[in-house]
């Protein structure tokens, strides 16, 4: 059975509404260091890339509360 990404079927049974384009917000980040080094830069392990694992969390307005994930690359790729 093929799997749908757009059903919002989560097995936490949370809620999931995206965050609309154009949206301002005020953010905190956290960069999450490397578990080996304790550095918050990481190498790439298939490229040159170096990246840092950031998660980010909604401060204020209507999306407070909210994170997600992303990895910001600073060099390479």
């Amino acid at each position: 059975m093929p799997i749908n990404l757009n059903e919002k079927v989560y097995a936490g049974g949370g809620t999931f509404e995206v965050i609309p384009e154009d949206t301002i917000a005020t953010m905190i980040i956290n960069v999450e260091p490397d578990e080996a080094t304790g550095q918050p830069f990481r190498q790439s392990k298939t490229t040159d890339a170096v990246y840092m694992k950031c998660k980010v969390i909604v401060t204020n307005g209507p999306y407070a509360k909210k994170w997600f994930y992303y990895n910001m690359t600073l060099n390479g790729g």
